[in-house]
């Protein structure tokens, strides 16, 4: 940073003293103004060049900034699409423990009501019972899962979109060149 700022004071300087200095030059009795002429058109030159030169530099210091810009966005992506990967084979993987606790519980309950099991009623209520809280809280689990998913994949969506913007941009600034 301080080197850039170096730099622009000492363009400034240049475009401050220059014509300056090329007045100062001038005789008093109005002779060799062919030569001041010259001289000035010179100065002209040279800060015109000065200023090309700086706006290129100001143009590679945006691009540059924009390609880091790119590059953080496109960084985000793949810890998300990993968080979206995990958070997806977890649901799933719930799910299946979902259906076979559903399962479970039928199949209980109709060895229940068959008279299969030695249990006693109360017994059979606190088995019944303590399966329905286990399913209540896989399906309590799987829900804030499927919440996570859906904040997830709109953040994702939302990076690419940036990403895809960013990139429209830096090509319409390479195509400007």
């Amino acid at each position: 940073m301080m080197h850039r700022c170096a730099k622009r004071l000492i363009a400034v300087a240049v475009v401050v003293c220059l014509p300056v200095a090329a007045v100062a030059q001038i005789p008093a009795d109005g002779s060799d103004t062919r030569q001041i002429s010259v001289q000035l058109a010179q100065i002209q030159r040279a800060l015109e060049r000065i200023a090309d030169s700086l706006e290129g530099q100001l143009d590679g210091q945006r691009l540059d900034l924009m390609l880091k810009r790119l590059e953080v966005s496109e960084r985000r992506v793949a810890p998300l699409e990993e968080q979206v990967r995990k958070a997806q084979a977890e649901r799933s993987l719930l799910r299946d423990r979902e259906e076979r606790a559903r399962l479970q519980l039928s199949e209980m309950a109709d060895r229940i009501a068959a008279g299969e099991l030695e249990l006693t009623d109360s017994e059979a209520e606190a088995a019944v019972a303590q399966m329905e809280l286990d399913l209540d809280q896989l399906r309590a689990r799987i829900s804030e899962l499927d919440g996570q998913l859906v904040g997830l994949e709109n953040e994702l969506t939302r990076v690419r979109e940036e990403i895809r913007d960013w990139q429209d941009y830096v090509d319409r600034e390479l195509a400007g060149r």
